[in-house]
């Protein structure tokens, strides 16, 4: 006689298949089981997708494929088989349902009145360049990693301010300003007073041979201070000045932009010569070392397994790109971006913050970017991969992998 049984996935266990792959992600010990479907497991495979828990019968343990798939379940806790008799119910396990708080769907349904209110909640982080100072750069840095731009252009002081002032006061968790010599804008100090109204947090980023001493006193107005390193024609001598000169300073972290090995290893050097505890390593693409990213950025499977994902952050990737969702970049010439690689949103002189916000969420490139696209929605690591990054669309490829280049 056949017996009826079901076979579940537990409420924590993330099910993946792909390409005739199954990958079993275990959220509470975040370990990961990967094994391969044959024609007789890809039903079961399929219907897993769809539904945690399944109706067999027990005909189907003879095959050896389902058996493995079982012990495999069972043995890393991922879920097993229930014996029904005749009158029990279907156990209540389901997919869990993506609860996103700051769908576009809901902000939809906010009457006209209240919806300024309600769109501001996706703001998170706003950058805005001030100025910037002479140079070049063929690649540059701003468009990787927020940091300092290569140009003379001011802000538009008077303008910032008043774009600024049509935000309610604390409704920027973070304001960022960046750029160049940012404390010698001539509107600085107006720019300041309206950034401390509208956010909880200020960081100011600058390039360390940049930074004087006189400035040392604007920490004490300030959450931290960024100050960023490029290790390509770096001055030992510059830096150790800094270094001396705010050793006594907290709120201070230490960006160093890196283009080699041999570059990542000197600032190893220095931040264990100088004692440098709160510091930052960045690798920055330069156009011509790309092996230096094959070799140390681009990761494989062991390495995407190894940033053990929460269920929580499986479920963001699959909904936002969690390195942009809620940023704004303002750029000196008055341009707002969700991304300074994508198409502008609108300027500082035309458009409020929150139509830039609505025109993101509603027809945006950035905010709402994840793995859907090819090579990457075919792949068993799709939703464990992190969110797109700048370095995709610097490097001109889709993903930072080994799995599926």
């Amino acid at each position: 006689m056949i017996a009826m049984m079901y076979l579940y996935t537990e409420p924590y266990t993330c099910y993946f298949y792909k390409e005739n792959q199954i990958l079993l992600y275990n959220t509470l010990d975040k370990k990961a089981v990967k094994m391969e479907v044959d024609e007789t497991l890809r039903p079961i495979a399929e219907e897993l997708v769809k539904e945690k828990i399944i109706p067999i019968n027990d005909d189907v343990l003879k095959y050896p494929s389902i058996s493995h798939f079982i012990h495999i379940l069972r043995d890393s806790f991922n879920g097993d088989v229930l014996s029904i008799a005749d009158g029990h119910a279907i156990p209540a396990i389901f997919h869990p349902i993506i609860n996103n708080q700051r769908a576009f769907e809901r902000l939809m349904k906010v009457d006209k009145i209240n919806i300024d209110n309600q769109v501001m909640n996706y703001l998170e982080e706003v950058y805005i360049y001030v100025n910037g100072n002479g140079g070049k750069e063929a690649y540059p840095s701003f468009l990787q990693v927020p940091s300092y731009m290569y140009q003379t252009k001011n802000i538009d002081g008077n303008s910032l301010v008043n774009w600024l002032d049509s935000i309610h006061d604390k409704q920027i968790n973070q304001l960022n300003l960046l750029g160049g010599d940012v404390l010698t804008h001539p509107y600085y100090y107006g720019i300041f007073k309206v950034a401390k109204k509208k956010s909880h947090e200020i960081l100011l980023h600058y390039r360390y041979d940049l930074f004087k001493t006189e400035y040392i006193q604007i920490l004490n107005e300030i959450e931290k201070l960024v100050l960023i390193i490029p290790m390509h024609g770096v001055s030992e001598t510059v830096l150790k000045e800094k270094i001396s000169a705010l050793q006594d300073c907290l709120n201070i972290q230490w960006l160093f932009l890196i283009n080699s090995e041999g570059e990542y290893l000197h600032a190893e050097a220095l931040c264990e010569q100088y004692r440098i505890d709160n510091y930052m390593f960045k690798p920055i693409f330069n156009g011509k070392n790309l092996s230096f990213f094959e070799d140390f950025i681009f990761m494989d499977e062991i390495e995407v397994l190894g940033l053990q994902p929460t269920k929580r952050e499986i479920y963001a990737n699959q909904t936002i790109n969690r390195n942009e969702f809620g940023r704004i970049t303002v750029l000196p010439n008055g341009d707002i971006y969700a991304n300074p690689n994508k198409n502008r949103l609108g300027t500082i002189y035309e458009d409020r913050m929150h139509d830039i916000i609505f025109k993101e969420m509603n027809g945006g490139s950035s905010w709402l970017n994840t793995r859907i696209d090819k090579p990457c929605c075919n792949c068993i690591y799709q939703w464990i991969c992190p969110s797109p990054s700048n370095y995709e669309l610097v490097i001109g490829k889709p993903n930072l992998c080994h799995i599926k280049p």
